[in-house]
């Protein structure tokens, strides 16, 4: 018998088969999304409420422009780390 759930982030109704582990979200962005829920508000039970801007970020939070640039140096060094490790290419 397949059992039906109720997806807690959207709402929407999804199915399980039987055996398979249960499941609160119905995909793996709602179970993201669900994640990210958790994480805030286990952080902002610590009192950090106040300096939350209106993304939920933090101010030493890093913003999307920042996390991006990091990307790009990581790249860069792992680029250049593949280039010496093999001269020949």
């Amino acid at each position: 018998s397949v059992r039906t759930q109720v997806c807690e982030v959207c709402g929407k109704q999804f199915r399980r088969p039987p055996g398979a582990k249960p499941a609160k979200t119905c995909s793996t962005k709602c179970r993201r999304e669900s994640q990210a829920r958790h994480m805030s508000t286990l952080r902002n039970r610590s009192g950090q409420t106040d300096c939350l801007d209106a993304d939920g970020r933090l101010p030493t939070d890093p913003t999307p422009e920042e996390i991006e640039a990091h990307c790009e140096r990581l790249r860069a060094a792992h680029l250049a780390a593949k280039r010496l490790s093999n001269p020949s290419h």
